[in-house]
């Protein structure tokens, strides 16, 4: 039995708007796909240019966010219900108290908790992932 037809389905938009749980799948494989490029730019910033941690993780966090609208409406989220431009600045409100929170919760985990920098934003990005899932479907593309 081949799963990639199986597979390919959860890129069909259509397919996804048919149950919460089954967009939220696709919602959170979207993030694993924006972790990853978070992770590197991440890397990039802080290890390779040497940027103090803080100023990195929003860097890469800006990055990562026009990634993640990107395939966001292309495969999870119904476009609509604003103007793009209005979309957009609400998608960021979300991402920028998402920022926050992420940023808080980092800081804490390395600077207190004494963690590597990488796993503790495995934690902050899981943890984070339910409250941006939650405001983007109730506050931005629900119709």
């Amino acid at each position: 039995m081949n799963p990639l037809p199986q597979i390919k389905t959860y890129f069909i938009l259509d397919k996804n708007l048919e149950s919460v749980k089954r967009q939220y799948a696709v919602f959170f494989i979207i993030g694993i796909i924006s972790f990853l490029f978070g992770i590197l730019f991440l890397k990039i910033f802080y290890r390779n240019l040497e940027i103090n941690l803080l100023l990195s993780n929003i860097l890469s966090f800006i990055l990562v966010s026009a990634i993640n609208y990107f395939l966001s409406i292309r495969f999870v989220f119904l476009r609509g219900k604003f103007t793009l431009l209005k979309e957009i600045f609400l998608f960021y409100i979300i991402a920028i108290l998402s920022l926050i929170i992420d940023s808080l919760l980092l800081l804490y985990l390395v600077e207190k908790a004494g963690l590597w920098y990488i796993f503790a934003k495995f934690i902050t990005v899981f943890a984070v992932s339910f409250i941006t899932f939650a405001l983007k479907e109730l506050l931005i593309f629900k119709k």
